[in-house]
């Protein structure tokens, strides 16, 4: 199974009136396990547990999923959400960030007190706002994701921010008490810009009614086209309390199996094969078709930060690029035509 990796060009943040139609006052909540692949209750009831409230709340708004603190499964983005959390030992049931207990290893009993909490609609930030995202795919294994809030209520002097996960259901991995071909399912693997409570999306104070909007271009996701149905982008609003700690607010989740494509990605750039290499301090595109109608060119380094932006490039099957006094480290260059972007990953050696 191939990896994932999450390259962000273009971070815009936007407060306006704008058209919200798209947005959706369903309020979700969040049932979160801090778990391990090495610990014998996750394994077991803990396991049950997991499995019965997924299967309970099917379909529903409640998010199930699963962090690992230690372990092999464990991530960066794993472990700074655990931390979070706090508590000790694993496994640990969350809803809304509120621990669920209950004094004994029976499954059942587990799931009655998850199902009691999320029935009471214990955050008390429910119908604070609308919330929308949308995930299209621009390329073989690059995606836009757009997000929108609209608020319910005016804020003063708070701060939000707002991340994107990479979900996996179908993790095939080591699990104590289920053996080396467990299926995980929720299992929460990475930020997709890194940080792992994302990015700010409000910091101060808001008027009622106001809408912010976020878009992420590029962020590649590297996942053979029969596993997308396993995995789903899960979109969360988080809130920093008083504590330094963040508190959960909303999320929205979409599966890759039903991204749809963007215009974008057309029959030409499809067909369209670049490579891209090195030659002292050049970069030489070779195509195996002449690209046409160039707008423009865009190189940018390994964090997404824009190096330089060349326009009026004539159509040909062989494009050089100077890059002078680079540093060694991966790099991409984007090509804008007429038909849509193509994006060529290229590593280059210290000039």
């Amino acid at each position: 199974m191939r990896s994932f990796s999450y390259i962000v060009f273009t971070f815009f943040i936007a407060i306006s009136s704008a058209n919200t139609q798209s947005l959706s006052n369903t309020h979700f909540q969040l049932v979160l396990k801090r778990t391990a692949d090495w610990c014998s209750k996750c394994g077991e009831f803990g396991w049950d547990i997991f499995n019965g409230i997924e299967k309970a709340y099917k379909d529903q708004p409640v998010l199930v999923l699963a962090v690992h603190s230690s372990g092999n499964l464990r991530t960066p983005t794993s472990l700074a959400i655990t931390e979070n959390y706090g508590g000790f030992g694993q496994p640990i049931f969350y809803v809304n960030g509120i621990e669920a207990f209950w004094p004994s290893n029976v499954a059942q009993e587990g799931i009655d007190t998850i199902k009691s909490m999320i029935g009471r609609g214990i955050s008390n930030q429910a119908n604070f706002l609308s919330m929308g995202t949308s995930i299209v795919r621009t390329g073989e294994s690059s995606y836009r994701l757009d997000a929108t809030i609209k608020l319910n209520a005016s804020i003063f002097n708070s701060r939000y921010q707002i991340a994107h996960y990479l979900v996996n259901d179908h993790k095939v991995a080591y699990q104590e008490n289920q053996g080396a071909e467990a299926i995980h399912t929720g299992y929460l693997s990475n930020s997709l810009t890194g940080a792992p409570f994302g990015d700010v999306l409000i910091n101060g104070s808001l008027e009622k009614d106001k809408s912010i909007s976020q878009t992420l271009e590029a962020i590649s996701i590297d996942i053979p086209a029969n596993e997308l149905k396993d995995h789903r982008v899960v979109s969360v609003v988080w809130k920093l309390n008083p504590r330094g700690k963040f508190d959960f607010i909303e999320a929205r989740s979409l599966s890759l199996n039903d991204v749809k494509v963007s215009v974008e990605e057309n029959t030409f750039l499809n067909e369209l094969d670049i490579r891209a290499y090195q030659s002292e301090d050049h970069v030489i595109l070779d195509s195996n078709k002449t690209i046409t109608d160039i707008k423009n060119l865009k190189v940018l380094d390994g964090m997404g930060r824009i190096l330089q932006s060349t326009f009026n490039f004539k159509s040909n099957q062989s494009l050089i690029v100077d890059l002078p006094n680079h540093t060694s480290g991966i790099y991409y260059i984007s090509l804008f035509t007429s038909s849509g972007r193509k994006t060529i990953p290229v590593f280059l050696s210290g000039s």
